[in-house]
Parts: structure tokens; C-alpha cells; sequence
């Protein structure tokens, strides 16, 4: 049987670190895993052009995406400028700010806005949303319910969510499925039930309801 791949990438001031859970739990159930390491706070294009080369050493031809927070808006940035084609692929994103994070634009708004860098440039801010995405390509969003994080201090009320992102900013139009989990942002990285629905995602471009 053809080996799979699964590309993950992480989100804002982590490192790859991050998503140490992920990678044994899928190199466990028989995925190829390669786990990209960019910084956050120096995005550019740049950062794309250095993820294309990463993706050199990919020799699968099955290759799937997997991005956490501001790493599912750099896998939509690259799509969209490089297109890539494999004989199959599949993106899923977690707790991913599609429309931008309005928690992360009052950080830029703030005193402390330059702890930030040039990450807004990836779409992570809500004032610099994303274009609409497409649908060419599969893509499945996972999105955290437990409402615990940064947001109940900075930015309460809003709405529902993961504690950083909101569902309303983590909705995305076009995406081939959504699913609710009960963990917070962080969390999701850590978590089976995204395990088991990143890879009912990969085999059957639906998540398990």
C-alpha cells in the first residue's frame, strides 16, 4: 500500500514543537509526517517560498495538510499561490481564524502590538482577511468549543469559541465539511478526536459526525 503524508504546520509564536502529539499519533496509525518550522512573527513571502522548498523532500504522492491556527492560513496562502498538484491531497485546519482574529487585531491595536511582527500579513488579523477560498481544493475545519483562553479577558462577549478564536472568525466558506470539538485553541493539539477526524477527513473528505 502507497504511503500517506501529512504536512503539518503550526501556529502563531509556537515552533514545531507544538505538534509533537500530532505527528507520533499519526506516524502511529502508518501516516509519513513532516512537520514544518517557521517563524510567526517574520512572515513573508519568503516563509511560502521556504515551505515550497520544504515540500521538496515530500516523495508521497497522497499528501495532506494539516494547520493549526495561523499554520491552516499559511497553508491557504501557499495553495493559493503555488497550486500545487498531487495525485491526491486534503487540507484540514484547526481552530484556523479564516475571517481574522479580532483578538489579534487589538493586540495590534495596543502597546504591544509589535510583538506581532509581520504576522498579520498572513491573514492572522481581522483587518487583513483573507480572500475567499475557492473550494479547488478539499478542505475540512475543525473548530474548538471550549471557551476558555485569552479572549474571556480581552475580548469577552464576543461569542462563542476556542478561548482564542472565535467559530464566527474560524467559519470558512467553501470548505468541504466542519466540525465542533470540545477543546479549547491549544488543546486541539493534543486531542484523539482530532486525530480520528483529521484522518476520517483524509479517507473520506468527511469528518465522523
Amino acid at each position: 500500500m502507497t504511503k500517506k503524508a501529512i504536512v503539518l504546520a503550526h501556529g502563531l509564536f509556537m515552533k514545531k514543537g507544538i505538534m509533537t502529539y500530532l505527528k507520533s499519533a499519526f506516524e502511529r496509525r502508518g501516516f509519513v509526517v513532516y512537520n514544518f518550522n517557521y517563524n510567526t512573527t517574520k512572515y513573508s513571502a519568503k516563509t511560502l517560498s521556504d515551505f515550497h522548498a520544504f515540500l521538496k523532500e515530500v516523495k508521497e504522492e497522497d499528501v495532506n495538510f494539516v494547520g493549526h491556527s495561523m499554520g491552516g492560513l499559511l497553508i491557504r496562502n501557499y495553495f493559493d499561490k503555488y497550486k500545487p498538484k498531487y495525485k491526491s491531497t486534503s487540507i484540514v485546519t484547526l481552530g484556523t481564524p479564516h475571517k481574522g482574529s479580532s483578538l489579534g487585531l487589538k493586540v495590534k491595536e495596543s502597546f504591544v502590538g509589535f510583538i506581532l511582527g509581520n504576522a498579520p500579513e498572513s491573514g492572522v488579523t481581522s483587518d487583513l482577511e483573507l480572500p475567499d477560498w475557492s473550494g479547488e481544493y478539499d478542505l475540512g475545519v475543525i473548530i474548538g468549543i471550549y471557551n476558555v483562553g485569552p479572549n474571556n479577558i480581552f475580548n469577552y462577549g464576543r461569542g462563542e469559541g476556542d478561548g482564542t478564536v472565535l467559530v464566527s472568525e474560524a467559519i470558512l466558506k467553501n470548505a468541504k465539511d466542519t466540525i465542533y470539538i470540545g477543546a479549547n485553541h491549544t488543546g486541539l493539539v493534543y486531542s484523539r478526536k482530532v486525530v480520528k477526524q483529521v484522518i476520517s477527513f483524509i479517507e473520506t473528505r468527511k469528518f465522523n459526525q
